[in-house]
């Protein structure tokens, strides 16, 4: 039996998530099996990677805020999800063909009360906003990434969610040097993801509440997320 296999080959972290992810597609099934696939100090969610943030993210926006904003939304895939729990949806993205992508896909679903707009600078945002900023952060150099954070807290939305992948997660992913993707400017582990949010929501933030998200190995898990109300 396949777990089994993965068991007797000693089979580390990634595959045993590529088993998990590609063929325990159906919640039943990973129920069932999870438990052999995953091994010895490996604990796997249910999906792939950016499932698992959706799923940590989207218990937080229940649709209390004005609006939901989504700085960096790319080609819409957390709007798409979250859209209908808000009246005023805006997604800022630089990268006019994500933009277009993420037009395409709110058509096709018949949403019409999103507003797709360019790169987030210093716009105002709606009042008591619900804001997003995920797999964003390390795109951009350090300096640029905490410039931003400030831009978003100190206006107070009702909720600001960050994430960031975890750096510390990465040689089980066979990365030793270097970055997981060759866009990515800076990676945070546990410790400076906590640095960087506390920085940059200095006397902004009431409150900073800071989650593990998605497979851990050891502990360690694979992203990084906080939850800040200002």
């Amino acid at each position: 039996m396949l777990c089994d296999l993965l068991d007797e080959a000693e089979a580390p972290y990634f595959i045993r998530y590529i088993v998990s992810r590609d063929i325990l597609v159906v919640p039943e099934y990973f129920a069932k099996w999870s438990k052999r696939v995953q091994g010895l100090g490996i604990e796997l969610c249910y999906g792939g990677t950016q499932d698992q943030r959706f799923w940590a993210i989207e218990t937080y926006f229940t649709g209390e805020g004005s609006a939901l904003v989504d700085v960096g939304c790319g080609k819409g895939f957390y709007l798409l999800r979250l859209a209908s729990r808000y009246k005023h949806v805006i997604g800022f993205e630089a990268q006019g063909m994500e933009r277009e992508r993420a037009a395409q896909a709110m058509a096709a679903d018949g949403i019409e009360h999103v507003s797709l707009e360019g790169a987030f600078g210093k716009q105002l945002l709606p009042e008591h906003a619900d804001v997003l900023l995920t797999e964003v952060v390390e795109h951009i150099p350090y300096s640029k990434a905490i410039e931003l954070v400030q831009t978003v807290s100190r206006q107070r939305p009702r909720l600001f969610v960050i994430t960031a992948p975890n750096r510390e997660f990465n040689p089980h992913y066979r990365i030793e040097k270097g970055f997981r993707h060759q866009d990515h400017k800076w990676e945070p582990t546990r410790a400076e993801f906590v640095e960087f949010v506390r920085t940059a929501t200095r006397g902004h933030a009431l409150e900073v509440r800071f989650r593990a998200v998605g497979d851990k190995v050891q502990g360690v898990p694979t992203s990084l997320m906080a939850v800040v109300s200002c």
